[in-house]
């Protein structure tokens, strides 16, 4: 969980990061995405992740806004696909 905060962080300066049901939740202008850890994963949630092109298919959930993206790996963090989808809900607070 500590290399996904911190490139997070690291990738985008501006958002600020809080502890709100005993996981870090990250704002930019407002919520934006939380991390929560299980046993096997981490699940990054996307607060408007139904608005998202998701070109990948990469997220996960049949919620009504909420989607996520499973992180089982390394890798999984620094694929090109996933960064961008970050990007693109940073840009989606910045619109809003």
């Amino acid at each position: 969980m500590q290399l996904t905060h911190q490139l997070l962080l690291d990738s985008i300066p501006q958002i600020q990061c809080d502890i709100k049901w005993k996981i870090p939740f990250y704002t930019y202008k407002k919520p934006f995405c939380f991390l929560n850890p299980k046993t096997k994963y981490l699940i990054l949630g996307l607060m408007n992740g139904q608005l998202l092109s998701d070109s990948h298919q990469l997220l996960e959930g049949e919620q009504k806004i909420l989607r996520h993206y499973i992180i089982r790996t390394v890798e999984d963090i620094y694929r090109e696909e996933f960064l961008e989808l970050l990007m693109e809900a940073v840009m989606l607070n910045e619109s809003s």
